[in-house]
Parts: C-alpha cells; structure tokens; sequence
C-alpha cells in the first residue's frame, strides 16, 4: 500500500508540474525523469520492465490516435508528441497497475 501511495503521490506532482510548466519541455523532461526515477527506486525488476513497457506502447498508441487529427500538443518534438509523454505514460501504468492489486488484496 505505502509504494502504490507513493507512486500515485509523484504522479499527481507530476501531472501539477506539467500544468504548471508545459510550455518549458526541457523543464517538464528533466522534473519527470527525477519523478520516473523516485517511482522505481524501490521497484523490482518485473516493476521497471511495465514501466517501459507502458511508456513505449502507450505513447505510440497515442501518437497514431494523435495522427488522425483528434488532438496535437502545442509543444510537439517526437512524433507528434512532446518528449516527456513516455515519462507520464510510465508512471501511469504502474500506478493503475499497483491500484489494481491493491484493489484485488481488498476485495477479495
């Protein structure tokens, strides 16, 4: 319970500072990857591999969904994407990852 707190408590600052600083993408970059870093640091292997994993496939899912016209970023760098998105799409997963199995312990 603690690490799924403490992951969902980076990803709230992390999606405050990208509210925050969107227009500065270095800036949301460099905090992101400090707050990718914390989530994992207590991860295991298994834990780390999601968060790639999730980073990379969410954010070509969203590239080819932003391909069709629905939505661009204002500040776009890779693929029609800023390049922070994987970052947030990694922290994403693993918080709604560790919601589920806390949500599985509790209602069993």
């Amino acid at each position: 319970m603690k690490i799924f707190l403490w992951r969902l408590l980076c990803s709230l600052v992390a999606s405050i500072l990208i509210a925050m600083f969107w227009q500065s993408t270095v800036l949301i970059t460099v905090l992101l990857l400090i707050l990718a870093i914390l989530i994992n640091l207590k991860s295991n292997k298994i834990d780390i591999i999601f968060y790639i994993v999730v980073a990379v496939f969410a954010t070509i899912v969203e590239s080819v969904a932003m391909g069709t016209g629905a939505w661009t970023y204002t500040q776009q760098h890779i693929l029609n994407f800023p390049i922070w998105l994987p970052l947030y799409w990694g922290m994403g997963g693993v918080v709604m990852k560790d919601l589920y199995l806390v949500m599985k312990q509790y209602f069993k």
